[in-house]
């Protein structure tokens, strides 16, 4: 089966904005009926262990786009970075950086992305779009300043061999009296982390690992890490007001910087 899951999110320094799609590249073998220990025996299913493990990576960071809507942080982001690139079940298999000199028009930041990115499969134009995409005709006018452009890949290939790219885009965005959204003349940093499935881990800590991390399927991947559009915004708001599965949840704060990232796999 194949199938194309992208993640991406902005988040904004101050007040966070964030606004995930899901677009998947390449070859997802997963058997639908898989569960526990196989989903990470198997390597076969490993596009679905990949997704678990990066799930899972969030909830513990508590960062929860669907959750959290317009509410996620950009140190929420960071402590899922964190803890999804040192996840001892991937190794990095580079971390290219370019920079990027923006003329403030939409157009050409597509461009520039295109030119400098790295795509994990295929031509970079379908990053590119992620990336631009995020960046809405109109906002709150609180939201000027900084914005962090976070793009998140999951990419099998026929061999079962799994990726994650996260990728990140800093850009200075202006927000004017009508609340339009402009791109300022800048310079930018474009950010990639790849990451790849060890396979050999995944196999011989199966049962740890399934013992400890939920199954999330592609399809619940996709949809925990994605935050509402504007159109879908108004019954967001609805959710929030009079309750919904995943409304108004309290969490607790993020565990201190010196507990472990995986306290509880004990590998």
């Amino acid at each position: 089966m194949t199938s194309l899951y992208i993640v991406a999110a902005i988040l904004v320094q101050g007040k966070s904005v964030a606004s995930s799609k899901a677009i998947f590249i390449g070859v997802d073998n997963t058997d639908p009926n898989a569960s526990g220990a196989a989903i990470f025996r198997d390597p076969r299913n490993h596009a679905t262990a990949a997704a678990s493990v990066i799930g899972f990576s969030s909830k513990q960071a508590n960062f929860k786009p669907k959750e959290q809507g317009l509410d996620a942080t950009h140190r929420e982001y960071q402590a899922f970075f964190q803890k999804a690139v040192s996840f001892p079940g991937f190794f990095t298999r580079e971390a290219p950086y370019s920079t990027l000199h923006l003329t403030g028009d939409l157009d050409q930041f597509k461009e520039q992305i295109s030119a400098n990115y790295i795509p994990l499969s295929g031509k970079a134009d379908v990053a590119a779009s992620a990336f631009v995409e995020q960046i809405p005709e109109s906002t709150e006018q609180e939201s000027s300043g900084a914005w962090t452009l976070v793009l998140v890949t999951i990419y099998g290939d026929e061999s079962d061999t799994i990726s994650v790219d996260i990728s990140s885009i800093e850009v200075q965005v202006s927000v004017n009296g009508d609340g339009s959204v402009s791109l300022q003349k800048q310079t930018a940093q474009l950010n990639q982390h790849v990451v790849q499935v060890n396979r050999s881990f995944f196999v011989n800590y199966a049962d740890t690992l399934s013992s400890r991390i939920p199954k999330e399927s592609i399809e619940t991947f996709k949809d925990e890490l994605t935050t509402p559009n504007s159109k879908d915004r108004s019954q967001l708001l609805k959710d929030w007001l009079f309750g919904s599965n995943h409304a108004c949840k309290s969490e607790s704060p993020l565990a201190h910087r010196r507990q472990r990232l995986y306290p509880l796999l004990q590998l």
